[in-house]
């Protein structure tokens, strides 16, 4: 249960982290266009933060918020028993390349709406 939890909160942190600077890069060359935010909700306008650690944080809660419920239902439903190491090990990989698969492309669309004089730059 924790090493889930723990996944939920840091892969998002970890991941805006690590692909601001590849989108300000491209950004700066050309290559990829600076976009205003994409939607106009409070929440998405929250979570595009300034700086890379704060926006990465601000994802990691929402999808602690979000995902966290429905992974302790999960774990307490499926895995009374425990897991075998093969089967944790499968699951914990599976679990991050599907959740990185949506999270990613979510903090890339944040550090695209970066602006020029923002903190960070």
């Amino acid at each position: 249960l924790y090493n889930s939890l723990g996944t939920l909160f840091f892969l998002p942190l970890l991941t805006a982290v690590g692909v601001t600077p590849a989108v300000r890069k491209e950004i700066d060359a050309g290559s990829l266009p600076a976009i205003q935010p994409l939607f106009g909700s409070r929440l998405w306008r929250w979570m595009c933060a300034p700086t890379p650690w704060l926006r990465g944080a601000r994802f990691g809660v929402v999808t602690l918020a979000v995902l966290g419920p429905l992974d302790v239902l999960g774990v307490v439903l499926l895995a009374r028993n425990g897991a075998a190491a093969p089967h944790f090990v499968m699951f914990q990989v599976l679990f991050a390349v599907l959740l990185g698969a949506v999270v990613a492309p979510l903090c890339a669309l944040a550090a695209m709406c970066d602006q020029p004089g923002d903190a960070a730059r």
